[in-house]
């Protein structure tokens, strides 16, 4: 039992408008207030919290007030545990945005959630064919790693809205697929409230949701991403691996965006050099100078893997495995050939900087 196809259009219209409302009006009334000061900084700071906010409100009232209309839609104590985790990482982002905290403060937190989804019994369980204690790793390492990648797209890409609403439309798609209606409700309020943010015709390309509407949406995704499961269900080794994969699938884009830049600066660290870090959009730039084109090419990443995973939930998990790991390894492999030409192209202009002076 799905639930109606006009419950989850209401979600979505309803989380959209709501956003859209109130990141209009904020932004209007911060232009009134601001009308006679220059202060840029203090701007995007507003944008940020602007940001974080809508997404707040539009998502955490408007998906569990859809239960109004579809009593099985939304319930259930580990939802609602999740909402209040994900409510608690917005309201840490937004302290890290007033306060410029270190960009690392909200690891302990991340750690925290992922410790209360493994104790409510909602962690990685890979068909309970792991230790107790490796599962609880492995969880931990997904609730910091998954909204920690999204934050850092939204700090140095601004991408992060977009790629939650592709996400999220294929978190949906497949908690559809697998009759999961509390599942597809929150994919889709959280795609209507990060297109809610698309509005202002000034952040429209890329809006920036702050550290706390980053942190919730990489937070709700990778819970969701845990959660699917498919209708038939094997004890093989490979149906398990796919059910991995699936996961990692849907997030494979941003968490190599965070990895090439983690790689990038532990390389200018260590060295000592002046690599700049490079992003998902830097490494894109050697084959596409516009930006234009290299924020389309990200999107349409997501979208192929987002398609990926929707088709190796319904095949053959032996054919699935196969489809998934070469998936995978063209991804990466083509990542690391860019960050290999890119790294190289930055030596080299050191280098003739450095002749230059001599």
């Amino acid at each position: 039992m799905t639930g109606s196809w006009w419950t989850y259009l209401v979600v979505l219209v309803g989380c959209s408008l709501l956003s859209a409302g109130i990141t209009r009006s904020a932004h209007y009334w911060e232009r009134i207030r601001t009308k006679t000061q220059t202060r840029p900084q203090s701007l995007a700071l507003d944008t940020r919290l602007i940001s974080s906010i809508a997404i707040l409100i539009s998502f955490l009232l408007a998906v569990p007030l859809s239960s109004l209309l579809s009593p099985f839609v939304l319930g259930g104590k580990h939802l609602n545990v999740v909402l209040v985790v994900a409510s608690s990482l917005l309201l840490i982002g937004l302290v890290h945005d007033l306060f410029s905290m270190l960009p690392t403060w909200h690891i302990g937190a991340l750690v925290s959630g992922g410790v209360v989804i493994w104790s409510i019994g909602d962690g990685i369980a890979l068909q309970e064919q792991l230790p107790t204690a490796a599962t609880l790793v492995l969880t931990v390492l997904w609730f910091v790693i998954v909204p920690t990648a999204f934050k850092q797209l939204d700090t140095s890409e601004r991408l992060a809205a977009g790629i939650a609403i592709i996400i999220g439309l294929g978190l949906f798609a497949l908690a559809m697929i697998n009759l999961q209606p509390r599942l597809a409700t929150c994919a889709i309020g959280l795609v209507g409230s990060n297109l809610g943010l698309l509005v202002q015709p000034r952040y429209s390309a890329r809006p920036h949701l702050g550290a706390g509407g980053a942190l919730l949406d990489g937070f709700v995704i990778a819970y969701i991403a845990l959660m699917l499961y498919p209708q038939q269900v094997s004890t093989s080794v490979s149906f398990a691996l796919v059910s991995a994969l699936i996961p990692l699938l849907l997030c494979l884009v941003p968490l190599i965006n965070i990895v090439t830049t983690l790689f990038s600066t532990m390389i200018r660290i260590f060295y000592n050099s002046n690599i700049t870090p490079s992003s998902i959009s830097s490494l894109l730039s050697v084959v596409m100078p516009r930006e234009s084109f290299s924020t389309l090419l990200i999107f349409l990443g997501v979208s192929v893997t987002s398609l990926i995973a929707i088709i190796l939930n319904e095949i053959n998990s032996t054919v699935g495995l196969t489809i998934g790991l070469l998936t995978v390894f063209t991804y990466v492999t083509v990542t690391i050939s860019l960050l290999c030409h890119l790294l190289r192209r930055q030596v080299e202009g050191q280098s003739q900087m450095r002749a230059d002076t001599l």
